[in-house]
Parts: structure tokens; C-alpha cells; sequence
């Protein structure tokens, strides 16, 4: 009975938030741009009828850089998706799949890094290294081979 009822109470909920989906398309096409979402959640009345459903979106524009699908829209899917993900306290299985992800990402960037270098594409910081102590060296033998200020006024032709 506990497993129905909660599909119940999550289906009641998934309602509630179609309906605030569909107050913020002020549009109609299924999509909510930043103005859109920001405005209706500067509402006092629509901040206290999310609070009442366990959400806390004080910040409207970080909520929509948190659900929007890179297009700068936020689509149905992506509210309710996203604001299901939002209620209550985050999920450890969230948090390691992130740092999953976050070590993937820096895995992938490694690999690209090394890449780009092995190819002569971009320079290895080993490099970089060398040819700093290189340009200093050139300086100091270029500043040494100048004459000095006062002797190239005597020396020159007038």
C-alpha cells in the first residue's frame, strides 16, 4: 500500500508542477526563455505555493541556468525533471554520479591536452618553461651587446 500511495502523492505532485509549467509559458509553445520563468517566480504568491511543495527558488535566474537545456530554453521535460531533482536533499547517488561525470570531463580534457601537444597544436607547459629562460637569455645578450646611451652620442657622426 506505502508504494501506491507514494506513486499517488508523486503523480499529484508531477500535476502541481505541469500547472506551474504552463502558467509560466505565458507564450504557449512548451518552452520557457529566462524571462518568462524569472518573472512569474518574482511572484511573492507563486514563491509561497513552491515553498509549500518543499522548493526553495528565491533565485529564478539560477534556477533556469540549473534546468535550461543549453539552448537557453527550458523545456517541459526539463522543468519537471529538473524540479523533481531539486526537491528535498540531494541524493548520494546524485553526488557520485556527478563526481563520476566531473572525472570523465577532466579525464577527456587530459587526453585532449596531450593530444593537441603531441600534434604541435599547442605548446606543453615544459616547453613554455624553456623558451621563457630562452627569451630571458636573449634579452640579457641583446642588452649587453647595445652601446651604452652616453658612448653612442660621443661615437656617432654629427
Amino acid at each position: 500500500m506505502m508504494v501506491q500511495e507514494r506513486l499517488l502523492q508523486n503523480a499529484r505532485y508531477v500535476k502541481k508542477l505541469e500547472g506551474i509549467f504552463a502558467a509560466m509559458d505565458e507564450s504557449g509553445d512548451g518552452l520557457l526563455t529566462e524571462d518568462e520563468m524569472t518573472q512569474l517566480l518574482l511572484n511573492p504568491r507563486v514563491q509561497a505555493y513552491l515553498q509549500s511543495m518543499d522548493l526553495d527558488v528565491a533565485e529564478g535566474q539560477a534556477l533556469f541556468q540549473l534546468l535550461q537545456n543549453g539552448e537557453g530554453m527550458v523545456t517541459y521535460e526539463d522543468f519537471i525533471d529538473g524540479v523533481l531533482r531539486c526537491k528535498g536533499p540531494a541524493r548520494a547517488i546524485d553526488q557520485i554520479c556527478l563526481q563520476c561525470d566531473v572525472k570523465n570531463v577532466a579525464d577527456s580534457l587530459k587526453s585532449l591536452v596531450s593530444s593537441l601537444e603531441e600534434n604541435k597544436v599547442i605548446r606543453g607547459k615544459r616547453r613554455q618553461g624553456r623558451r621563457r629562460r630562452v627569451h630571458k637569455e636573449d634579452l640579457l645578450l641583446l642588452a649587453s651587446s647595445r652601446p651604452n646611451k652616453g658612448m653612442s652620442r660621443q661615437t656617432s657622426p654629427q
